[in-house]
């Protein structure tokens, strides 16, 4: 009898409240290798120790701005606009923040995500171009600002969270107001009573709570940009030049979760994605430190924005028992070649002061012990 341990920064395993002192935070437990993450085991990102509690016979949701028709729309109205339903992979732009070899000394954070601040689900609910459609934008409209009801913090100063997207994004993409999350309502830790999910992007983008919608022109937005939490002081990272460049597509990454032993081979379990890919074209595997790498098994290949289950399960431990495993996607998009992961995040602490999209397949990899016993 045999059994295996798989010794990672697997921090969907752990206490939450150990690992994010400051917020009601929680990694995504993702050893069960299938397609949905449950509701209960979806990874946690909030700003604070307390959700948001909005009623749902006294919910509206606004939409003001660079409109010729104002809305105000109310809990029961959402569900009389077309319903729609799409798998959607969503990650946090700070996953794999703590594996990042600078991290605990350059790096200005609370959250220490380790692999698996990362999760899909199967989202229900409306398309905010047809709420968008009855509020009629006016030319010049430019920006959609999302605003939730959570509170964050900014030197000092507590202010509504909110994201922005480009009017231009409806055109490539479905973004949806979602209502239900896996064929339930929408849990309080993920959003309820409604929250946009962009198909792609990275997390901080999907606000939660979701009460207003402002439209705005290129001029407003300029300006807007240099207050709001997300664009102007924190999602974004340093080019060589100095050039802020904010954060939006997620970027190739595998991770992996499981282990399987049956006594002579072991089979490794893991997931895949790409914000823009139109599909992962494959996954690889290294046990020598990257020297040679060989072609993993595509479980399930599906939508454009769901992650890939994969698994490999060609490791001889006849002849040892620990392991270093090390996964790197291989993607395309409709644009052209998405290129393989690199070796490590390409970002130093300078140009990446809050530790951001590191998809470095080394710091990824997993050690792996193989405990032979005998009954």
């Amino acid at each position: 009898m045999s059994r295996v341990e798989l010794l990672g920064e697997l921090h969907g395993l752990l206490p939450s409240v150990e690992l994010y002192p400051t917020a009601l935070n929680a990694e995504a437990v993702l050893t069960h290798h299938t397609l949905l993450t449950t509701n209960h085991y979806f990874y946690v990102r909030n700003h604070d120790k307390e959700y948001p509690r909005l009623n749902r016979e006294t919910y509206k949701l606004s939409v003001t701005g660079a409109v010729n028709n104002p809305l105000e729309i109310d809990y029961k109205e959402l569900f009389g606009l077309p319903r729609h339903s799409k798998t959607m992979t969503l990650e946090c732009a700070g996953n794999g923040r703590f594996l990042i070899p600078y991290s605990k000394d350059r790096i200005r954070s609370s959250e220490w995500w380790g692999t698996n601040a990362v999760s899909t689900a199967r989202w229900s609910g409306v398309l905010l171009s047809d709420v968008l459609g009855n509020a009629e934008l006016r030319d010049g409209a430019s920006v959609i600002r999302l605003i939730g009801a959570d509170q964050v913090e900014v030197d000092g100063i507590k202010q509504p969270y909110a994201g922005h997207i480009p009017v231009d994004l409806l055109k490539e993409r479905e973004v949806m107001l979602a209502y239900e999350m896996n064929g339930s309502e929408l849990p309080v830790e993920h959003g309820f009573p409604l929250r946009d999910v962009v198909p792609g992007w990275y997390a901080m983008r999907n606000v939660k709570w979701l009460t207003r919608i402002e439209v705005l022109t290129e001029d407003q937005a300029r300006v807007v940009k240099d207050e709001d939490i997300v664009q102007g002081k924190r999602y974004y990272i340093i080019g060589e030049d100095g050039e802020i460049t904010v954060l939006t597509e997620m970027k190739p990454k595998s991770i992996t979760t499981s282990a399987l032993y049956d006594g002579r081979n072991l089979t490794l379990r893991g997931y895949a994605w790409s914000g823009d890919s139109r599909d992962i074209k494959g996954v690889e595997i290294s046990a020598d430190q990257g020297d040679t790498w060989q072609r993993a098994k595509l479980d399930h290949t599906g939508g454009p924005y769901e992650w890939r289950l994969w698994s490999f399960d060609d490791i001889d431990v006849s002849g040892q028992n620990t392991f270093e495993i090390f996964s790197r996607a291989l993607g395309t998009d409709g644009r052209g070649f998405i290129p393989l992961q690199p070796e490590f995040t390409e970002l130093d602490a300078e140009h990446n002061p809050f530790g951001y999209i590191n998809n470095g397949w080394r710091s990824h990899g997993v050690k792996i012990t193989v405990l032979k016993t005998t009954s």
